[in-house]
């Protein structure tokens, strides 16, 4: 061997070698480079998978373009720096021509990049502007009167585009206000009012609604946006349906007491609410009072004169004349008193003649001659006057009842009782005027407190108790403020109220008595109906009923006014007997002083869902 034939030995396989490592590294360029490429596809179809399926603007085609230009030419560059040197082949036009490719490539379709909505910008309220029309901005010629207009600052609507992203959740919160109106039994509208704020949104959202089903029907597009119409349609029918009256007629008409007991009752209730309307109300109320009191002027001899003077009066005109010529015969019952004596052959001017005979000549009178209002004429007139003036219950147009006012319907109102209180949400059904009794009320004013005793039925039946209803009218010489009182009490003990009830009428007034110890009105008004208690009782006498039903339950006469006792003494021992009550709520009876109480809040919301007097404001 050669000296020098190992090193030329090794030469030849370093060179062998770095021929192999050069061919190794160009292998692992190239591998790279493939590897690059496929990612880019791969990305490049994973984007056009995921894109929306609603076809692209033209700037949105153009953008994405531009973008996938760059993004490829960027590429080019690296690749072209990386590997020009080490392989002999031209990526510029392998570049090019997918490049090439890529702008025959409709990318319309497959939607445009998600882009961040902008965040929504409440519209500044601009304050009312007042135009006002004067002699020196009109032309020459214009001989229109002076209008002052005022136009107030447009309310902030929502905008958006009906079908949106949000679009399914505003339906969904529409679903909602329906089902809990349903589920509440209350109306749309007051559901709509806490949920949304506004009826102008509930609206828009309806015609929203309106507009989805139209195009899930027809596949046409009727509108791209609520346009508020709707809520100016209901604008217009609450003008129509609740007119003012206007001056110029009713200057013309003779107001009657039912118009204005209804328009008391809007003003009460206006100021209830602290509306913006009691004022107008207000106003309008004296104007109607002014011109009844003119028409009913005089004395009550120059208001017959008309009647007497007509030749075929109506119905009506002789109902008028007979009250009125009752009123005019102040000595009516002493005519008819003397007429009686007068038949009597035995009588004597003494004393001992009349005590003998006193229940004779009393059971003589016919029940239509006793009239409230020869009771209280003359000496007890006085008396009258007192108890109306320091009534707490009585409701005008000049002042408000001390009770709370719950709900207020035309003639009738919902109150609270004064503590203590016999259970939890003890209430009281008042008539707004003045009545000893609730017999002595008309037609109309039965009707609202029945009403109102189906709603609390109602209320307490969705708490899972019975309610108890009672009157408790004694005395009506003494010429107070009655009430029906509405105490929940559980159902269990629902059932066995008429034994307990029955015991303590039996055991509460006098052994011997002129009259049934219990009415049973429950029986009657299997006959008699709803008017079982108007008929089977009688308004002179002084009495008690208590209702286990709406329509009926058990009724006394009370003759002894001393036994039976006074502040529902006999009820309020029933009830504690029931309740297991202490026996200070027997006892106690506190006064209403005008001082708004908590309680009144939580009744409220309570009886919101099943206040009959809603449909009145609608």
């Amino acid at each position: 061997m050669f000296p020098n034939e190992h090193l030329d030995r090794k030469k030849d396989e370093r060179g062998a070698s770095s021929r192999y490592d050069g061919h190794d590294r160009e292998y692992r360029r190239r591998r790279r480079h493939e590897q690059d490429e496929r990612g880019l596809r791969r990305r490049e179809r994973r984007e056009r998978s995921h894109s929306p399926q609603r076809k692209r603007s033209y700037e949105g085609q153009e953008s994405y373009k531009r973008n996938a230009e760059q993004e490829f030419s960027r590429k080019n560059d690296y690749f072209r720096s990386r590997f020009t040197g080490a392989t002999d082949q031209d990526t510029s036009q392998r570049n090019d021509s997918r490049l090439g490719n890529l702008e025959g490539m409709d990318f319309g379709v497959y939607g445009t990049r998600m882009s961040k909505e902008p965040a929504y910008e409440e519209p500044k309220q601009t304050p009312g502007r007042f135009i006002k029309a004067t002699q020196s901005d009109r032309p020459s010629g214009d001989t229109t009167r002076e209008v002052i207009d005022e136009q107030p600052a447009k309310s902030q609507r929502l905008e958006y585009i009906i079908g949106d992203n949000g679009s399914r959740w505003r339906m969904m919160k529409l679903r909602r206000v329906f089902d809990m109106a349903k589920d509440s039994h209350r109306p749309v509208e007051d559901v709509a009012l806490e949920r949304y704020g506004s009826l102008e949104e509930f609206d828009d959202a309806l015609e929203e609604k309106e507009e989805l089903d139209h195009r899930k029907a027809t596949g046409k597009i009727k509108k791209d946006a609520p346009t508020g119409e709707k809520y100016r349609n209901r604008l217009e029918n609450e003008r129509k349906s609740n007119p003012l009256p206007p001056e110029s007629s009713s200057s013309f008409s003779k107001p009657t007491q039912d118009d204005l007991n209804k328009v008391k009752a809007q003003v009460l209730r206006a100021q209830a609410k602290n509306s913006s309307d009691y004022e107008a109300l207000k106003q309008q109320y004296d104007t109607m009072y002014k011109r009844f009191e003119d028409t009913t002027d005089g004395n009550d001899q120059s208001r017959l004169e008309p009647f007497l003077n007509k030749g075929d009066p109506s119905i009506e005109e002789m109902v008028q004349e007979e009250k009125l010529l009752n009123k005019l015969d102040k000595h009516g019952l002493n005519k008819d008193y003397a007429k009686r004596i007068t038949r009597d052959s035995r009588f004597s001017n003494d004393f001992d003649y009349l005590d003998e005979n006193a229940n004779r000549l009393a059971d003589r009178m016919n029940r239509r001659e006793i009239d409230m209002n020869h009771v209280f004429q003359g000496g007890n007139l006085s008396k009258m006057n007192r108890v109306l003036d320091s009534c707490p219950l009585c409701m005008s147009i000049n002042s408000q009842p001390l009770a709370p006012v719950i709900a207020l319907s035309h003639r009738v109102y919902l109150s609270l009782p004064t503590k203590p209180e016999l259970a939890k949400y003890h209430c009281l059904i008042v008539p707004t005027n003045h009545r000893v009794n609730m017999l002595s009320c008309d037609e109309d004013e039965w009707d609202e407190v029945r009403n109102f005793m189906k709603c609390i039925a109602l209320m307490f039946d969705s708490m899972g108790m019975g309610v108890i209803f009672y009157e408790n009218a004694p005395s009506p010489q003494r010429f107070l403020h009655t009430a029906i009182e509405c105490v929940p009490v559980p159902k269990r003990t629902l059932s066995l109220a008429p034994a307990y009830f029955r015991e303590a009428i039996l055991t509460s007034d006098d052994e011997w008595s002129q009259h049934r110890k219990i009415i049973d009105t429950m029986k009657g008004a299997e006959k008699y109906g709803k008017l079982a208690f108007r008929k089977m009782m009688v308004k002179e006498l002084g009495y008690f009923h208590v209702w286990f039903t709406v329509d009926g339950g058990f009724g006394h006469v009370v003759e002894n006014e001393k036994i039976w006792g006074q502040h529902d003494q006999v009820p309020r021992q029933v009830f504690a007997s029931m309740l297991n009550l202490p026996p200070e709520v027997i006892r106690r009876r506190g006064k209403w002083t005008g001082i708004r109480d908590p309680a009144e809040d939580a009744f409220r919301a309570r009886f919101r869902p099943f206040d009959w007097t809603q449909s009145l404001l609608e």
